[in-house]
């Protein structure tokens, strides 16, 4: 008889078990939010590339999402927008969507050691009106200094 009891314990907690519901959910609080690295600043070995996920998300449908880099020589701490290349553009010409995710990697192997690169990564979403607006545009800014 115990036999009997315990199997029908264990089918009952493996019944109830496997009804459980795993719902990760991801809290996102700002609207561009870097993923890797896990910080605004970071290490970069020219050797190995620095990986990179950031991901944006706002309320209106999103336009264009960009990452611009410019190498500080002089450790001037400023972003040097007339010096700067493109690390990446995610750009609709009909905007339907309001959440975006860039996966890829910076490598960059001219720059010395020492230097350090400033990254600007914005993004446009549509205004209430329907057009691009002033209201609708965020930036972030990361750094990597350069290593051996």
């Amino acid at each position: 008889m115990p036999l009997v009891t315990l199997l029908i314990v264990m089918s009952g907690l493996l019944m109830i078990h496997s009804c459980e519901k795993e719902t990760k959910t991801e809290k996102i609080f700002e609207p561009i939010t870097i993923v890797k690295p896990d910080s605004v600043v970071a290490k970069y070995n020219q050797k190995d590339g620095m990986p990179l996920e950031i991901k944006f998300v706002t309320d209106r449908p999103i336009v264009y999402a960009q990452a611009l880099y410019s190498i500080d020589s002089t450790n001037s701490g400023q972003f040097n927008l007339a010096g700067s290349d493109t690390v990446f553009v995610l750009f609709d010409s009909i905007p339907n969507n309001n959440k975006k995710t860039y996966t890829g990697a910076f490598t960059k192997d001219s720059i010395k050691i020492g230097h350090k690169v400033r990254i600007k990564i914005s993004m446009q979403a549509l205004g209430n009106s329907g057009v691009p607006a002033s209201t609708h545009y965020f930036e972030k800014f990361m750094r990597l200094d350069v290593i051996k």
